[in-house]
């Protein structure tokens, strides 16, 4: 498995395709940043990807462009210090999917957790 990769912030650029395979990767640790999927053109593929937003602020967003796969677990805490962000798990009405399953996720506030209908899964909250 890939080492975790920690970053402020990570979006797709416009007109790319990023695949993200059997990999974990945490935002926001240096205090901001989001994970987003935006553009019309951009498109991601997930395979058993872990997704730690650990910012206070921050939030997972599936914008736009186009998703899909299988995420096993979003979470919007931070696993150092274990304060939620105030930010959105959401996914778009706009959002172009064939199917992203999403086996379970974390967050603070449930009302925050915004599917529009584009996950499948067990969508667990832990």
């Amino acid at each position: 498995m890939a080492k975790p990769t920690q970053a402020p912030a990570w979006k797709p650029a416009n007109n790319s395709t990023d695949s993200l395979i059997s990999t974990s990767v945490s935002v926001g640790m240096q205090g901001s940043g989001s994970y987003t999927v935006s553009g019309g053109a951009a498109k991601a593929y997930f395979q058993t990807l872990r997704v730690e937003v650990a910012s206070t602020n921050g939030d997972f967003t599936l914008q736009g462009g186009k998703a899909n796969g299988t995420i096993n677990y979003i979470t919007l805490q931070n696993h150092v210090t274990g304060t939620y962000s105030s930010g959105r798990i959401s996914a778009a009405n706009g959002l172009s999917t064939s199917g992203i399953t999403l086996n379970n996720y974390s967050i603070g506030n449930v009302a925050n957790y915004v599917p529009n209908g584009k996950f499948s899964g067990s969508q667990t909250l832990n």
